[in-house]
């Protein structure tokens, strides 16, 4: 029997249909997580039937893996990392790249270690010296909502023990928390700038 799956979309509204996917798989993980990102959710965002989530993506994973490809390509990792393929070494490469995506933006980072006592304060502390180097303007949460505190008490970051499995609800509630704070601190940031360049 041959696969009625759309592998490769040839027509205009196959390939409307693929995007209009991706960008609901994209919408959903970014709003609701992972577990939340069910073939039916994604029919029901794009607005489209179960039937035409299957006909271009056979399960879940293949629309994860698609979804990379997706982000990459409307992100443009592709020209944002030219400078890191053109790079001598190592080093250079990662200062190359850094330099031109962090200098003078907020950033603020997450960890996990396989249990509890992996190290993952020591782990943000070294991301963030690498940040500082970078120019970056680091965002730690330290303990502004109560969140921090219910996940474990890391003033640095949110920070989950993956032995344990997934992560819970007080992890994801704080690392939901942090990323509102370092949008509002982005956009306090954003909305500076004009104003200093008056001066």
């Amino acid at each position: 029997m041959a696969s009625t799956t759309i592998s490769e979309p040839t027509n205009a509204r196959s390939r409307r249909t693929r995007a209009a996917l991706l960008a609901a798989a994209h919408t959903i993980l970014e709003e609701q997580g992972f577990e939340a990102l069910t073939m039916s959710a994604v029919a029901d965002r794009a607005g489209v039937t179960r039937r035409a989530v299957y006909m271009h993506f056979t399960a879940r994973a293949e629309l994860v893996g698609a979804l990379f490809d997706h982000v990459a390509a409307v992100e443009g990792l592709a020209e944002s990392l030219r400078g890191v393929w053109e790079a001598p070494d190592a080093v250079s490469a990662l200062d190359q790249w850094a330099a031109g995506e962090l200098a003078d933006k907020p950033a603020t980072a997450f960890t996990s270690a396989i249990n509890r006592h992996g190290g993952n304060e020591s782990t943000l502390l070294a991301l963030y010296n690498t940040m500082h180097h970078w120019g970056a303007i680091v965002v730690a949460p330290g303990y502004t909502h109560q969140a921090f505190s219910d996940a474990g008490g890391n003033p640095y970051g949110t920070a989950h023990p993956s032995g344990g499995g997934a992560p819970g609800q007080d992890a994801l509630a704080a690392g939901r928390h942090q990323g509102r704070r370092l949008a509002r601190i982005a956009a306090l940031l954003g909305g500076a700038v004009p104003a200093i360049a008056e001066r």
